[in-house]
């Protein structure tokens, strides 16, 4: 059912993504590992922080039963971000990146 993109490593953990518009992914191993979830509405500050940096936020809709226990909450979601990051680098550099919206 699944056609593996990818693999992706990120605090020791890796996720298969999935070809297609809203791509799922699952989490296949480590402490999330079972995890299926699709990103979404993923944005970029309008400014720089003072150090050149530029702070992004996303949702992300968990599509199995999952569930993340409240003090695993902030560590789940870091490692979600850390691996979006890693997903928009992968994409930037094969030149697969496609963006909607915005000005």
């Amino acid at each position: 059912m699944l056609k593996v993109k990818n693999y992706i490593q990120a605090t020791g953990n890796f996720i298969k993504v999935e070809s297609g518009e809203e791509a799922e992914l699952e989490v296949v191993s480590g402490k999330f590992k079972g995890c299926k979830f699709y990103y979404s509405g993923m944005k970029f500050a309008d400014e720089e922080n003072e150090d050149g940096s530029i702070n992004m936020s996303f949702e992300r809709d968990i599509t199995n039963d999952f569930k993340v226990s409240d003090e695993d909450a902030q560590e789940f979601n870091t490692f979600l971000g850390d691996n979006l990051i890693l997903i928009l680098e992968e994409m930037l550099e094969k030149n697969t990146a496609v963006f909607k919206g915005g000005v």
